[in-house]
């Protein structure tokens, strides 16, 4: 905890002394919420991709870790559809289903939860007057932890995040919860408790997920703009049996809903060039952020440390810990208005696993261009470097990397 604060307040003194924010990112921005103009908002995203991907590691043939061959091909369509219904001036409630999904073939709903920005109906000055700064949140949702989640690509929405693939250890859940959002000036402040899983959930011993985020955001004068960020995130169902069904899991690290960006990758089905870590029993958390936009020039920086305090959960009374850091660093050029050129690099590190120390490493490397065609479609192309180090023998990762380009059309309306 020591560190994370003195890492954040070391991001927040860094930047120091202006005001506004019109020169907000894309992915920062939220046009779909409570608009009083526009009862109810419709709208759908989808993607197709193609991949030209190959794989293979150091196991020999017939070994635990041999690997089967992929082909070039097309991987599953996918789609979002999602309304935003304005009840009243100040209150309005959000729905989202995935159409299509790497777990859910059917109709499956994502989200659903209101948001209250007024609260007029109590006819109370106090209360309007704090409802100038703060915002409330309730319901199923994807929860507000670091700035990752909000630029990611999620099954059909992929339009906010510059590549194909997304992060290593790409964190990021629904949960029932409430959140509570305070705008003071060019800070944001964030505090949310939820389940701590991604349904209802009642279980002797299951925990409830505390989190908060704070944020700086800053215009650096024209077409400039500064956010910093930094997010804190604890549960603890440790007093439950780790099993799969059996007790009470968390999964901001280990239950991807929409898979992952990559397919058929070392014999993974839906987890495919990801790594999902932790078991889902005592999580900590903290991820810090920092968005810096200079004219055509858009940078993205990560920082993330994950621990799982106690691996076995209620099955064994030994406390096995795992943690893992995470550094991604992007960068995004716009050529024109409607051509741009992007970068990331991405590597994960294990340090412990089951409370021995590790070096296990995984390193991405991404790098690809964009085409909006027309206002909502949108043309993606994408080549992935990806390389794992010190896994063991007969593990499929053991000696792997896999390469090779993606394209990806998407469209939003």
């Amino acid at each position: 905890m020591k560190k994370f604060i003195t890492l954040l307040s070391a991001l927040m003194l860094v930047s120091g002394m202006l005001m506004s924010q019109d020169n907000k990112p894309d992915f920062l921005k939220k046009p779909f919420e409570n608009n009083p103009d526009t009862k109810i908002i419709f709208g759908a995203q989808t993607v197709g991709t193609m991949q030209f991907l190959s794989h293979e590691n150091s196991n020999e043939a017939g070994s635990a870790g041999e690997i089967t061959p992929i082909a070039s091909g097309f991987q599953n369509a996918a789609g979002n559809v999602f309304i935003n219904g304005t009840i009243t001036d100040g209150i309005s409630a959000y729905f989202e289903v995935y159409l299509s999904s790497e777990h859910h073939t059917e109709v499956w709903m994502r989200e659903g939860y209101i948001k209250i920005d007024k609260l007029i109906v109590l006819n109370s000055p106090l209360i309007d007057k704090i409802m100038e700064v703060v915002s409330l949140k309730a319901g199923q949702m994807e929860i507000n932890y670091g700035d990752w989640h909000l630029r990611r690509s999620d099954n059909g929405s992929v339009q906010n995040n510059p590549l194909i693939g997304n992060y290593i250890i790409d964190g990021n859940t629904t949960e029932i919860a409430v959140e509570v959002t305070a705008a003071l000036k060019q800070f944001e402040l964030m505090g949310g408790i939820s389940g701590g899983t991604t349904k209802g959930d009642l279980n002797e011993d299951h925990g409830l997920a505390t989190y908060g985020k704070i944020a700086y955001n800053q215009d650096l004068g024209e077409k400039s703009f500064l956010r910093l960020a930094g997010s804190l995130y604890h549960v603890d169902h440790s007093g439950n049996s780790a099993a799969y069904g059996q007790g009470t899991k968390n999964y901001l690290f280990s239950g991807n809903r929409s898979g992952a960006r990559y397919k058929g990758i070392l014999n993974a089905e839906t987890d495919a060039g990801q790594m999902l870590v932790t078991n889902g029993q005592k999580i900590t958390s903290y991820q810090l952020n920092s968005t810096l936009v200079f004219d055509r020039l858009e940078v993205f920086g990560t920082y993330e440390w994950i621990n799982e305090g106690d691996m076995d959960g209620a099955d064994s009374d030994e406390t096995l810990e795992e943690t893992w850091t995470q550094i991604a660093v992007d960068a995004k050029y716009n050529l024109t208005d409607k051509l741009y050129i992007s970068g990331r690099y991405n590597v994960a590190n294990e340090q412990e696993y089951q409370s021995i120390d590790s070096d296990r490493q995984v390193v991405r490397i991404q790098g690809g261009l964009g085409f909006m065609l027309t206002k909502g479609l949108l043309l993606k192309g994408e080549y992935v470097h990806q390389e794992y180090k010190n896994f063991g023998v007969e593990d499929a990762r053991y000696g792997a990397e896999f390469n090779g380009p993606l394209l990806e059309m998407s469209f939003n309306f």
